[in-house]
């Protein structure tokens, strides 16, 4: 029979407890034209669309579910 073999964790690459891993690749990002207004930017206007989408959708659906209920206590 053998011996069991220690069953430690590998050590950690040498890296500071409190950094946080890059995540961000910069090649992905987006080419941003610094003399254009914020506002004009094709991404930051597709981002507010979505979240302007995102709190309409959630307000029809608590809308929907109010009067789902509503409507059962009435009848």
């Amino acid at each position: 029979m053998s011996a069991p073999k220690d069953s430690s964790p590998e050590p950690a690459p040498e890296e500071p407890a409190d950094s946080k891993p890059e995540v961000t690749n910069p090649k992905n990002l987006a080419p941003v034209d610094p003399n254009e207004p914020r506002e004009e930017r094709k991404d930051i206007k597709a981002a507010r669309f979505e979240t302007k989408l995102r709190r309409w959708a959630l307000l029809g659906f608590v809308l929907a579910a109010l009067i789902y209920f509503v409507w059962q206590s009435l009848a």
